[in-house]
């Protein structure tokens, strides 16, 4: 019934009929209309704290009632009143150019003219042109919410992205060839500053506003795919004709509005599943998902409504494409692929046969991709341009197509086969210098090296928050073992074409034992850099690190004239060991010098063992080794 409705919102009619309006409001008292879940979800309202309403949008165009914004009744009324043209725009209004109320708010009047049954032809005589051509533009056919990999270069981007993709329906066209067709929707916060320490601050209190943006697809594809080399999962949902008309509908009212962008809670992926609510108000996938709101936990909770996702599209990004094409290559034949992408006009081997020349001219031209991805973004005729146009000139003469590429689905790496973002852990375990311990450990997020690695990049971490509080019966002592903000440690292992440095950064507070602090608390900014070698497809990589760390505490014996306060410079490395899908081993040491301290080194060794017992669940027996004392513990797992 949608479909017409809204098709009748965007021909002609005639004038506006507006006898009866007021009875049309009294059978929405009635019918207690405000209080249904499809009408909230229209209105982002949520329940406050005192038992009210508030509507989580921000922008005063949204509302048509002075006291819209915690009055959904008022709000409904209101609108009634305004698609019948009885609301007129305030000459503010009209000079910022806010459309007259039945054409910014296609999806509330198509849901009251259904729920009321009103005529559509009784409506205002007026052609809504942007809804007209945005409606052109998208011609709603399939919705997917796609998830774009971790990024741990971009802050923003550092636990994943979601958007979502509307496939437009163009009967002349075949589906498989449409993309350039389609469009994306995301929220995203627009952000006034470069500073990552004011960014970090102004996205975690609100201080950004967040909105909807429509753009082409292939755009985001070209983004992320290419430019950042993320992997992108698409996940089709079963939506009706109706409710996708919804969606489409919604979001252009979402147009007239901003949010105020929270960086763990009111993100890009938590406004994408309330946009999928409102469409379809029967889905419940707010309720799987917690703060912080992690893109990861979002796609999980599609699962969580049975029958959602239609199907699963994996599209591989341009260095995972690179890899797969050079996969299986001799030493000769990288060689020559290396000197394709500095120089398209390289001698290739005598002898070499026509399907190898394909493929090491094929290969060339994706590592082109790979290095000059920026590049070829936005300059379209950049060295990087010019060396792939020769280079495909090059190909073009051999007058034979390509073998299709083919990049088997990571099943293990599917973003909704991992485990919860948030973590619990429970330990008992005996110290050196305390005797037995019991110990208590929650993170709020995410992922750490040590982990069940399913759903998750192989060699990257990233924890928000973990912290750990210890029990010492011998002495009926409780202590805060640990606690950080953040803990990053992106490993890129080094090969022939890549060469990227890996890096860490740690930021919070531990308990130092060593010449310099006997057991006490002491705030830690630590960074690193070096190199990772990894064979096995990663499942087995050493890393080798330069660090820096800046200490502090009270009772810290430091530097002489700064007692509270020390540095370590020094190396660190470890080895990690991925056998089979449940079982993987972390060993790591560091050693610190540490110029003009009462103690002038100090170093550290570390051992976990982890098996995953089963979903949600992992055990796991830690060694560490300090020159204050050892201990070693069994720990317990559980993910949420």
């Amino acid at each position: 019934m949608l479909l017409p409705l809204l098709a009748s919102l965007l021909g002609a009619r005639a004038a506006a009929d507006v006898s009866g309006v007021e009875a049309l409001i009294a059978r929405a008292r009635a019918e207690r209309l405000s209080g249904d879940t499809a009408w909230i979800r229209l209105g982002h309202w949520r329940r406050t704290l005192g038992g009210g309403w508030k509507s989580e949008a921000d922008g005063a165009d949204f509302f048509l009632a002075s006291e819209g914004k915690s009055d959904p009744a008022r709000e409904l009324e209101a609108t009634l009143r305004a698609i019948f043209g009885l609301v007129p725009l305030s000459a503010d209004q009209t000079a910022r150019g806010v459309l007259p109320a039945f054409c910014r708010f296609p999806a509330r009047a198509a849901w009251l003219v259904g729920k009321l049954g009103i005529d559509p032809a009784r409506l205002p005589a007026q052609r809504c042109q942007r809804l007209e051509e945005y409606w052109a533009r998208v011609a709603p056919e399939s919705v997917s919410l796609v998830f774009s990999s971790y990024y741990l270069n971009n802050p923003a981007s550092a636990f994943g992205h979601t958007f979502l993709r509307i496939r437009k329906r163009d009967q002349d066209v075949p589906r498989e060839r449409r993309e350039l067709l389609d469009s994306g929707i995301d929220f995203s916060a627009t952000a006034d500053t470069g500073n990552p320490l004011l960014y970090a601050f102004k996205g975690l209190t609100g201080l950004f506003p967040g909105s909807f943006h429509l753009f082409p697809y292939y755009y985001k594809v070209r983004e992320y795919n290419d430019y950042e080399s993320r992997d992108i999962w698409e996940y089709e949902l079963a939506l009706s004709g109706a409710q996708l008309a919804m969606l489409a509908a919604h979001i252009f009212e979402l147009g007239s509005t901003y949010f105020d962008y929270y960086y763990v809670d009111e993100n890009c992926s938590y406004h994408v599943l309330t946009a999928l609510e409102a469409a379809a108000p029967e889905l419940r996938l707010l309720d799987h998902v917690r703060v912080p709101v992690m893109p990861a936990d979002t796609v999980k909770a599609l699962f969580a409504n049975p029958g959602l996702v239609r199907g699963i599209r994996y599209r591989p990004s341009a260095m995972t494409q690179f890899r797969a094409r050079v996969e299986g290559m001799d030493a000769e034949q990288l060689t020559v692929v290396e000197g394709l992408a500095a120089d398209p006009a390289a001698p290739l081997p005598r002898g070499l046969a026509t399907p190898e020349r394909i493929r090491v001219l094929d290969a060339a031209a994706d590592l082109i991709d790979v290095r000059h991805a920026q590049e070829l973004l936005v300059e379209a005729e950049g060295p990087g341009a010019n060396l792939k146009q020769r280079l495909l000139a090059r190909r073009a003469k051999l007058l034979l197509p390509s073998p299709e590429l083919s990049v088997a689905l990571p099943s293990r790496e599917q973003p909704h086969a991992g485990h919860g973002s948030g973590r619990f852990s429970t330990a008992v375990g005996y110290s050196s210098g305390r005797g037995p311990l019991l110990s208590l450990g929650y993170r709020l997020a995410l992922h750490a090296l040590d982990d069940p690695p399913a759903g998750y990049p192989e060699l990257s971490q990233i924890e928000f928050f973990p912290a750990s509080l210890r029990f010492y019966p011998r002495d009926q002592s409780v202590e805060l073992e640990s606690i950080d903000l953040v803990n990053v440690l992106s490993l890129h292992p080094v090969s022939r074409f890549d060469q990227r440095l890996s890096w860490r950064v740690r930021a919070g507070a531990r308990r130092e034992r060593d010449g310099g602090c006997d057991g006490c608390l002491v705030g830690a900014l630590a960074l690193g850099s070096g190199f990772t070698m990894a064979a096995a497809r990663e499942s087995v990589a050493f890393f080798l690190f330069a660090d820096v760390e800046l200490q502090g505490s009270p009772a810290l014996r430091g530097i002489e004239r700064l007692p509270a306060l020390r540095i370590g410079v020094g190396p660190s490395g470890g080895l990690r060991v991925r056998m089979g899908e449940r079982l993987t081993w972390m060993g790591a040491a560091q050693w610190r010098w540490l110029p003009a301290a009462f103690a002038t080194t100090t170093w550290a060794l570390e051992s976990k063992l982890r098996w995953e017992m089963g979903p949600g669940a992992a055990v796991g027996l830690d060694a560490r080794g300090q020159p204050g004392g050892s201990e070693g513990a069994l720990q317990l797992y559980f993910f949420f």
